[in-house]
């Protein structure tokens, strides 16, 4: 029976971290557009792009963004996204940054 527990738990954490892996693809490589371009508004400045690159995490390695997206998760935070959750929609749209 411990056996059986034990298997489980290890698929559980197999699973979920395939699933998060399978979402991070999806949503953050895939999109053939910069994801903080998006967010700067329509015509960004660079400082705007290089700012957000670095807030999210985006001028790092693949791991390193892999590995801070499932930690946010868990954390829970906003889809991933750094600072998402704490921010109104008026105001993302209202500042610069």
């Amino acid at each position: 029976m411990v056996r059986y527990i034990v298997r489980r738990v290890f698929w559980l954490g197999f699973v979920l971290l395939f699933v998060a892996l399978l979402t991070y693809v999806i949503f953050f490589v895939m999109p053939p557009t910069n994801p903080t371009v998006n967010f700067c508004g329509r015509q960004p400045s660079p400082r705007c792009i290089a700012e957000l690159r670095h807030q999210f995490g985006l001028d790092r390695p693949f791991y390193v963004q892999y590995e801070l997206f499932v930690k946010r998760i868990f954390v829970g935070d906003q889809y991933g996204w750094p600072g998402l959750a704490s921010r109104s929609r008026r105001a993302r749209r209202s500042s610069p940054f």
